[in-house]
């Protein structure tokens, strides 16, 4: 799916936060971050920093996996 931030820039890959199980949709290009897939626009994104931080974690690389480009 293209990122509608970053008009179709980037890619919204499924990730998952290696601590928490939690299953997050992150663009490639600008880190624009949704919890569902459902409510992937333009309105309803968060920061990939910000949210991680949220969560009490970096939101770096080494706190995620990837596990598919969606």
């Amino acid at each position: 799916m293209q990122c509608p931030r970053c008009d179709g820039q980037g890619i919204v890959e499924k990730l998952r936060v290696r601590s928490t199980g939690e299953i997050l949709y992150v663009c490639d290009e600008c880190e624009a971050t949704w919890l569902e897939t459902e409510k992937i626009s333009i309105d309803s994104f968060r920061d990939f920093t910000t949210y991680m931080r949220s969560i009490g974690l970096k939101g770096l690389l080494p706190e995620i996996e990837i596990i598919t480009s969606e």
